[in-house]
C-alpha cells in the first residue's frame, strides 16, 4: 500500500547535491520534478542561504514549492517569505560597529538575497568557490535591510573579541576556518518544518524527509516518515526510520520506488 504522504523534504548537500561527485543526483532530480507532477508538495531543507542554493543552480533543476533556509532561520513558500527570523536594525548597527573596524570582508544575508561590505579579501574566494557559490554583489554600506546572517570572512583572531562584545542571544557560529556567522536566533530545521506543516494544514504523519546529518535530526523528528543517506553522520542514522544506499548509488531514487511514490 503507497503511504499517504502529502509533501516530501529535501535536504542538499549530501543527499540530493553529491560533494563526491560535485554534482547533483540526476536520478533524484529527476525523481523530484516527478513527485511534483504527481501533486506532492516539494520543499527543500537546507543550512544553506536561497542566494546560495541560486548559485548551486538548484533551481534550474528543480522548482520547489518551498524553501527552509539557513537551517530553518527562513521559509519561502511559493515565492513567499512565510517566516524570516531576523536582527533588528539596531542590533545590526551595532555588529556592523563591531566587525567594520576589523577591515575583513562580510556578508550580508536577507531571506532571498545577500551582499557584501568591506571589500572581497582572499578568505572570501576560498570558501564562496569552496561552496560552490558565486561572491555577492559588493555595496558601500547597509541600508537598514532586515538581516539573517552576518558572516565574518576572517580566522579566529577576533573570536574572543566578538563573542565579548555581542548579547548572550546572538549566535555565534565559526562554521570554517576562514568563516563565522552570526544569526539572531539558533533554530532547528524542526521548527521550520512543524511551522510550515501547520501552515498548511498537513498533518505529520502526512510528511517524509530526507537527509544526512546531525541538522537533520530535529526535521526527522517532525515529520511521520525518515530516510538518511548512508553516506550521513551516525547520529541521524539512528533517528531515521528507514537508512538508504548512498547519494552516489541512488539512495532517494531506490527508496522513492519501494514507497511506490514514483
Amino acid at each position: 500500500m503507497t503511504p499517504n504522504f502529502k509533501i516530501i523534504f529535501f535536504d542538499v548537500d549530501w543527499t540530493l547535491y553529491d560533494h563526491k561527485h560535485d554534482t547533483f543526483n540526476q536520478k533524484s532530480l529527476y525523481d523530484i520534478n516527478t513527485l511534483k507532477r504527481k501533486g506532492y508538495k516539494i520543499i527543500l531543507c537546507s543550512d544553506r542561504s536561497y542566494q546560495s542554493l541560486k548559485d548551486l543552480k538548484t533551481f534550474e533543476y528543480i522548482s520547489p514549492d518551498g524553501c527552509i533556509t539557513l537551517g530553518g532561520q527562513a521559509i519561502i513558500y511559493q515565492d513567499k517569505v512565510l517566516l524570516d527570523h531576523t536582527f533588528t536594525q539596531e542590533e545590526a548597527n551595532k555588529i556592523l560597529t563591531l566587525l567594520l573596524p576589523l577591515d575583513k570582508s562580510i556578508t550580508l544575508t536577507t531571506a532571498l538575497e545577500a551582499y557584501m561590505l568591506n571589500g572581497v579579501k582572499e578568505e572570501v574566494n576560498i570558501l564562496y568557490s569552496y561552496y560552490k557559490e558565486s561572491v555577492p554583489p559588493l555595496k558601500s554600506q547597509y541600508m537598514g535591510e532586515d538581516i539573517s546572517q552576518f558572516t565574518l570572512f576572517s580566522d579566529d583572531t577576533y573570536d574572543k573579541e566578538i563573542r565579548d562584545n555581542i548579547p548572550n542571544t546572538i549566535n555565534f557560529n565559526r562554521f570554517d576556518k576562514y568563516g563565522v556567522d552570526l544569526t539572531p536566533y539558533s533554530p532547528t530545521k524542526g521548527e521550520a518544518v512543524k511551522y510550515l506543516l501547520d501552515y498548511l494544514k498537513i498533518d505529520k504523519s502526512e510528511s517524509l524527509s530526507f537527509g544526512d546529518n546531525t541538522p537533520d535530526i530535529s526535521m526527522f523528528k517532525e515529520t511521520g516518515y525518515s530516510v538518511c543517506l548512508r553516506n550521513g553522520h551516525r547520529s541521524a542514522k539512528r533517528e531515521a526510520t528507514k537508512v538508504c544506499s548512498p547519494v552516489w548509488k541512488d539512495g532517494i531514487d531506490k527508496t522513492l520506488k519501494k514507497l511506490k511514490l514514483i
